[in-house]
């Protein structure tokens, strides 16, 4: 697997146990990677912004089967559909994902605040794709909506909420979202290969404004290893709100969906749980990969778009490090 640059984070019994970077953040100015390399972390926001949104759920602000119009009463009615803030996080709401086919992924405009983001390509106005809690479809158009949730429930704006909240607590002392006004020290810069494969070139200019909690955030290695240790130390949910968070989705006809709160989640054929998430941004791509009972954690960050090989990556660091 050849990359412009990398980052690594291990962690074991909740420790820190091993960081490393490789390769570049910066190809044009030969700048190395290293442990502060801010890197597009992807839809690995997705379970940091459920986080958020169940700590509101702890504090009794936010209600998971309570309709989302409660929170975001701008969001357009679905006739009789009622879509709940379980739907969203479970991605079992009916609002579609992406047309990769049509470049929505790559926006280009700058939206102020989650209401003018949730308007993007129309989605917003588009019929449902099935009954909610019927399928599963994942979407990140429903999932921008979670940063809805959390400034209504909080008072807070999402940005504020995350840095009060979450960032702090867990010591993830350099993660921010991806702002492309902001100077931001230490970001990398982004690439993706030629369609023949045989190049790597610089990934187009994208802003994530419309989807800060689905997939707008920066961070770095260290930052997704001390996320991870917050979670089983307790620092961030209790115990109760994790087992809910790790709970498999049930749909309406009794099948399991493989996805919690904001988690893809299962018991591999020994016993052992993993929660884990990928991400796949513009120019980058991470992974995130746990098993919460033993402490273990895996974070890996690259900038270069669709390497495919981070969840084999991870899974075979944690081969080497459970017994």
């Amino acid at each position: 697997m050849r990359l412009p640059g990398i980052s690594v984070a291990v962690v074991e019994r909740d420790q820190l146990i091993f960081t490393t970077s490789d390769g570049f953040s910066d190809l044009e100015n030969k700048t190395p990677a290293a442990a502060h390399t801010l890197w597009r972390i992807a839809s690995v926001s997705k379970p940091i912004a459920a986080t958020a949104a169940v700590q509101l759920v702890e504090q009794g602000k936010l209600k998971l089967d309570e309709p989302i119009w409660t929170y975001v009463p701008w969001y357009p009615r679905k006739g009789a559909n009622v879509i709940t803030v379980r739907h969203v996080l479970t991605h079992t709401s009916g609002i579609r994902h992406y047309d990769y086919e049509a470049g929505e992924k790559e926006s280009t405009e700058y939206f102020p605040t989650v209401e003018a983001g949730s308007h993007i390509n129309g989605v917003d106005r588009e019929p449902l794709k099935f009954t909610p809690g019927s399928r599963y479809l994942y979407s990140s158009y429903a999932f921008l909506l979670v940063a809805g949730f959390v400034e209504s429930a909080s008072g807070l704006s999402f940005e504020g909420y995350l840095q009060e909240k979450v960032f702090t607590p867990a010591g993830m002392t350099t993660a921010r979202l991806d702002k492309n006004r902001d100077l931001t020290p230490h970001r990398a810069r982004f690439y993706r290969k030629t369609d023949s494969g045989t190049a790597v070139v610089n990934a187009p200019f994208v802003d994530v404004s419309y989807k800060w909690a689905a997939g707008g955030i920066l961070a770095t290695a260290t930052d997704l290893a001390r996320y991870a240790i917050a979670l089983d130390t307790g620092k961030l949910l209790s115990a109760a709100s994790l087992k809910e968070t790790y709970t498999d989705h049930r749909l309406a006809d009794g099948t399991f969906t493989a996805y919690g709160l904001g988690w893809h989640v299962q018991n591999d054929k020994s016993g052992r749980f993993w929660a884990e998430h990928s991400g796949g941004a513009t120019g980058g791509a991470a992974y995130l990969l746990r098993a919460p009972v033993e402490g273990l954690a895996i974070a890996i960050l690259c900038n270069l778009e669709r390497p495919g090989e981070l969840k084999k990556l991870a899974h075979d660091l944690a081969k080497v490090v459970l017994p």
